[in-house]
């Protein structure tokens, strides 16, 4: 399908041993995005699919600055080509390359975090691939009920919150709160466990407590994770009603002190 020529770029003889063995095939890709834009061309997205396969692909091989520099702006600029285009990724496409996303944006290092989260950002905010669909099925489904990387659930529970915060309940879905609920049920870490509530109390405010607790549902959900929903939900209603004893002792204090004879 592609040329020889094409072919030694894209495909280096030993494979993809790091990052820096994409920056050719990264080249090759600029300048067909580059194209595309310049003549309102999208002959491209014929082959978008093998695109984000390549992407995939070099993403996943061993860390290395230069090579993850060039696979990121790739990505920004094709990103940007498919908004300009008007294009919204299929479920195929959109599950060959966003789940690998967001587990390197994940586990990124500090000076590539920043350029991961923004690739994030403009999947999002351009719907480059439908809201519902992404915090659903891809941030739910794809990484926080099959990802191994701890990071990387804890990151997709975040971005599927945005999701629920921008168009409410349906973000998630009741296929999601049920797999939400399964993953709380069976994680141990704190820090996990702590997202996925955060995850659950946005969807309450959305929705309902009753609403979400009646999808929680699954053999291994138990009485013990709906009662863990419900408690993080108490706890942050309980600040803002705390504050109205402490309020109104202070008012008595300070009234006591201006008027010292009564």
């Amino acid at each position: 399908m592609i040329s020889p020529t094409s072919i030694q770029l894209l495909f280096p003889k030993g494979g993809f041993r790091s990052h820096e063995d994409a920056v050719r095939g990264c080249e090759l890709l600029d300048q067909s995005i580059k194209y595309s834009r310049s003549c309102n061309d999208g002959t491209f997205l014929e082959q978008l699919d093998l695109i984000f396969k390549w992407l995939s692909c070099a993403l996943s091989s061993r860390d290395h600055t230069t090579g993850l520099r060039s696979l990121l702006s790739t990505l920004q600029r094709l990103f940007d080509c498919l908004h300009e285009l008007s294009y919204i990724m299929n479920d195929p496409e959109a599950t060959i390359l966003l789940p690998h996303v967001i587990e390197k944006a994940a586990v990124a290092k500090l000076q590539f975090k920043s350029q991961f989260m923004d690739i994030l950002s403009l999947i999002r905010t351009n719907k480059l691939y439908p809201t519902e669909l992404y915090g659903s099925y891809i941030c739910i489904m794809k990484v926080v009920e099959k990802s191994k990387s701890n990071s990387a659930r804890a990151l997709a529970a975040a971005e599927c919150s945005w999701c629920v915060e921008q168009i409410g309940p349906t973000a998630i879905g009741s296929k999601g709160v049920a797999t939400l609920a399964k993953a709380l049920s069976i994680e141990k870490l704190t820090d996990i466990r702590k997202s996925y509530l955060e995850l659950f109390d946005t969807v309450v405010q959305k929705s309902s407590l009753d609403r979400v607790l009646k999808r929680c549902v699954g053999s291994t959900v138990t009485d013990k994770t709906r009662d863990s929903i419900s408690d993080w939900w108490t706890s942050k209603k309980r600040p803002s009603t705390a504050l109205l004893p402490t309020a109104s002792k202070s008012s008595s204090l300070v009234e006591s002190r201006n008027n010292p004879g009564q």
